[in-house]
């Protein structure tokens, strides 16, 4: 019985398969099918290249970003020492006009 409907399947399938060689719409589906796929494929590849690219600049921006941070807090810190050696000047002018 089991046999049976296998044979029955694949004659069925075999009919279809002429039917569709047969059928220059169904070639047609057939090949845009498999340029559907090739394209899903490239598409993939270039997802992948673009999320590891995007990862690399990622890496650099974030060094930028500390490197710029770097240097706000220098010269935040320079700022700072020009801004106490002012007001120690001040400290020590107005200490000498009292004396």
């Amino acid at each position: 019985m089991e046999e049976l409907k296998k044979d029955d399947l694949m004659s069925e399938i075999k009919q279809l398969q002429e039917r569709i060689d047969g059928d220059p719409t169904a070639q047609k589906i057939l090949s845009l099918l498999e340029t559907s796929k090739a394209l899903d494929s490239q598409e993939s590849e270039l997802q992948s290249r673009c999320i590891l690219e995007h990862a690399k600049l990622q890496t650099k921006v974030d060094e930028f970003e500390e490197l710029l941070q770097r240097g706000k807090e220098m010269t935040f810190s320079e700022n700072l020492d020009h801004t106490f050696r002012d007001s120690t000047e001040k400290l020590d002018f107005a200490k000498r006009e009292l004396a």
